[in-house]
């Protein structure tokens, strides 16, 4: 399956899990922007930035950082977008991960986990259950700070 075609699914099914929360969701057209989704959160519109991956070691990493084929090279930040969804293809689940939890935990990248590490370190482990409610990652976005 190709990046694009990965892509194209994971933002689908974010859009129908928002949908299912009870938000209205937009998309972007032309596949020229930096923001994937728009939803609107208590009358404001949340820019949502998609990545979708395959699980690999109990894990899927997701990168602020994003490169192409034609040379092209970005870095995300808040202003393109404020909380990344990421869809994992092989559970076929969303996890939402907000920019003040990025900004407090990463420095460029972030692996959410689906199952503990084999040597049970759990220090700067992040854990799928804290990233299942799109709400909660809205920090300051709607006055509120992530709770996990």
């Amino acid at each position: 399956m190709t990046s694009k075609c990965k892509g194209n699914i994971g933002e689908m099914a974010v859009a129908k899990d928002l949908m299912q929360q009870g938000y209205s969701v937009f998309t972007e057209l032309g596949d020229s922007c930096r923001t994937d989704l728009i939803a609107i959160v208590d009358n404001k519109p949340i820019k949502i930035q998609v990545k979708a991956g395959i699980e690999k070691g109990g894990c899927i990493g997701i990168s602020t950082f994003k490169a192409g084929k034609a040379g092209y090279s970005y870095t995300y930040t808040s202003d393109d977008c404020d909380v990344f969804a990421v869809y994992n293809l092989n559970r076929d689940i969303v996890s939402y991960v907000g920019w003040d939890y990025i900004k407090e935990n990463s420095n460029g990248g972030f692996g959410i986990r689906y199952t503990p590490p084999k040597n049970n370190q759990m220090n700067k482990v992040h854990m799928f259950n804290k990233f299942e409610d799109f709400k909660q990652h809205l920090g300051t976005l709607i006055g509120k700070r992530p709770d996990c």
